[in-house]
């Protein structure tokens, strides 16, 4: 009697398993992936002084951007940062940011549209021209960072080496 229960248990389990019918719709997913992080490379720009109608003057600098959309603008928080020359090593800041120089402080500012990554610097105490040669070897970048992931991780936007680390760009 056993051996029939058993016999029957091993046969009932046997079809169960075998009969089950695997469906496509289980294993591809119907939503392609997308990008969580979008990074750029880090970027020389040529600064240019841009005259205003006033007298005044600031810095710009442009770069053309082909690797992103509005829809990427919008559902990601847009972090730029900048790569600095420093007596032993780089230094990292994120922008904007303020730079003391003779001039005056200096403040370094950044707009992003799906075209466009722009970086402007405008002498915030005087109308002295800055002194472009102080920022020529500058190089920006930014990093679009989805909100889920930046809500969520735990890490010092601030800190761009932290950021590197943990975006693994």
């Amino acid at each position: 009697m056993k051996k029939s229960l058993l016999i029957i248990a091993v046969a009932f389990m046997a079809t169960i398993l075998f009969s089950c019918k695997k469906s496509s719709q289980l294993i591809s997913d119907p939503q392609p992936a997308t990008e969580t992080t979008i990074a750029s490379e880090w970027l020389s720009m040529p600064l240019t002084i841009v005259k205003n109608e006033d007298g005044s003057s600031f810095l710009e600098a442009t770069e053309a951007v082909d690797n992103i959309s509005l829809s990427d603008l919008s559902s990601h928080y847009v972090l730029v940062y900048s790569k600095n020359p420093g007596r032993d090593s780089y230094l990292y800041h994120q922008l904007p940011m303020n730079v003391a120089t003779d001039e005056g402080n200096i403040e370094v500012n950044f707009t992003l549209d799906a075209t466009t990554f722009s970086v402007k610097m405008t002498n915030l105490d005087s109308d002295q021209q800055i002194n472009i040669q102080r920022f020529e070897n500058y190089q920006f970048r930014f990093v679009l960072v989805s909100a889920a992931d930046y809500e969520t991780m735990q890490v010092d936007w601030s800190d761009y080496e932290a950021v590197a680390a943990a975006l693994h760009i």
